[in-house]
């Protein structure tokens, strides 16, 4: 478990020496909440004090579970790559040895957990589905768009 500067009490939990420092994964989370503020504002600054308080857990095993596809249609037992367990846990598979940050689910998890901590209930898990309430077009559009970029800076 490790520190992420810049945050009050956020950490990451790595495998191994290989995984992203902590300071990439704090620009990660520095230009998430920037663009979420641009986005959709934060003018309580509940989305910005959630991930002052975050934990990312990342993760190189396969991991199956129940849950909803974008469109919200439910699945039993498929492989997930990232899951948003509560406002302020968030785990993410690492895929590939070498990936950058951007080719993992960090940002679309730090969304759910971004929804969470606005609706205190939960985290919108079926996107864009009928049972939950919460995430649109626009979210998809803003991890599309901060996943570009963090690539384009080499994350």
């Amino acid at each position: 478990m490790v520190a992420l500067p810049g945050f009050q009490s956020a950490y990451h939990v790595v495998p191994d020496c290989n995984t992203f420092s902590s300071e990439r994964v704090s620009v990660a989370l520095v230009f998430f909440i920037a663009r979420w503020r641009e986005y959709f504002g934060d003018s309580e600054n509940i989305v910005k004090d959630n991930l002052d308080h975050m934990m990312i857990m990342w993760s190189r095993e396969k991991r199956y579970n129940s849950g909803y596809n974008m469109d919200g249609i439910y699945f039993k037992d498929w492989q997930v790559h990232g899951m948003a367990q509560l406002k302020d846990l968030v785990w993410v598979s690492l895929r590939k040895p070498g990936s950058r940050i951007c080719d993992t689910s960090l940002v679309h998890e730090l969304v759910h957990a971004s929804i969470w901590a606005l609706k205190k209930t939960d985290g919108d898990p079926d996107h864009l589905g009928p049972a939950y309430q919460g995430w649109t077009r626009l979210h998809t559009r803003f991890i599309d768009d901060v996943n570009k970029e963090l690539c384009d800076i080499g994350l």
